[in-house]
């Protein structure tokens, strides 16, 4: 038995100064530190990935129906301490001063977003403040390209459907908002 030992470490010897072995241990380790390298970058990505998909969610989970969610889903959360939060999202044709534009509408309340932040400007121009509550009662955040297109400012009233509101800021940002290449209405 020592004998078979003593005849193996002899062949590895031998192989290992020729270098043949040697290559082969190099792409063995090569090998190796990929795989490790990749599962990590991929673990990272999925972890970056489920927080930005939060983030641009605006919450955890949501739930969209075209009915009325019923009320034991609210009641459920409440028991059990889940922050649940109810917006409206619809088209609608706004109009400021007998100019009418087509426009995505997201009827929100004081605890929107419930994940990530707004950027909320008092100017077409100024790049915004982050705020974390929606509008207040009775104003309106509006895209500047929806601002230009119904010539309004900042203090225009605005009609949206029976509703008279007034623009209190331009909306920068918000989470769950599309990205300008893929909205179709501002």
């Amino acid at each position: 038995m020592i004998n078979r030992f003593r005849f193996a470490w002899q062949f590895f010897r031998r192989d290992w100064q020729s270098g043949e072995v040697k290559v082969i241990f190099l792409a063995v380790a090569i090998a190796v530190a990929s795989v490790t390298s990749i599962g990590a970058l991929n673990q990272q990505v999925q972890s970056s990935m489920g927080q930005q998909q939060k983030r641009f969610l605006g919450a955890d989970l949501i739930l969209k129906s075209p009915h009325e969610v019923p009320t034991l889903w609210a009641d459920y959360a409440q028991k059990h301490n889940i922050t649940f939060d109810k917006t409206l999202d619809f088209a609608s044709v706004v109009v400021v001063d007998g100019r009418f534009k087509l426009a995505n509408v997201k009827a929100v309340n004081d605890i929107y977003p419930l994940l990530g932040k707004i950027r909320v400007s008092q100017s077409l121009k100024k790049f915004g403040e982050w705020d974390n509550k929606g509008p207040k009662p009775g104003t309106v955040w509006m895209e500047p390209r929806l601002l230009n297109a119904l010539s309004a400012t900042i203090g225009s009233k605005v009609t949206i459907g029976k509703a008279t509101l007034t623009v209190a800021g331009t909306l920068k940002e918000e989470p769950s908002r599309a990205t300008y290449l893929f909205a179709i209405a501002p």
